[in-house]
């Protein structure tokens, strides 16, 4: 799929917005990957703009994997997040790691625990590591 998106940000300069983004993905009763890639300038809030008002540039990629293994009722999965930022001043690089488990009970409620590492590239910002575990449920 492909995605558009083209407007002013939500400020009183209302700089611009754009997005490009394509979208691909696979799903089976085993595996599910997909992949994404983004590019434009600006952003929704209108705070992505350089020194002269400008909109900065943005150009980001994402990839999901999930191993599921139905008679168990559980599943693995990863995601890894890259953006960076033309700044006019340098670049502003991030990149997230999150990977974990599942386990699914009741049709589609499920026990999840996950390890998200954000990351920093360029910059002297420490990384972020969080440990989540998340009860979803299900209502029909």
């Amino acid at each position: 799929s492909y995605l558009l998106i083209h407007g002013k940000g939500n400020t009183p300069a209302a700089p611009d917005w754009d997005l490009h983004a394509a979208f691909a993905s696979f799903d089976s009763p085993y595996v599910v990957v997909t992949g994404q890639f983004a590019a434009g300038r600006g952003n929704q809030k209108g705070k992505r703009i350089d020194a002269s008002g400008e909109s900065q540039s943005v150009q980001g990629a994402s990839g999901f994997a999930e191993l599921r293994w139905p008679r168990v009722g559980a599943a693995a999965f990863g995601r890894y997040d890259w953006a960076r930022w033309d700044t006019g001043a340098g670049d502003e690089t991030t990149g997230r790691l999150i990977t974990g488990l599942a386990y699914f009970f009741y049709g589609d409620c499920a026990l999840v625990t996950d390890l998200d590492h954000l990351w920093r590239l360029d910059g002297d910002q420490p990384d972020d590591w969080e440990v989540k575990r998340t009860l979803q449920i299900a209502v029909p």
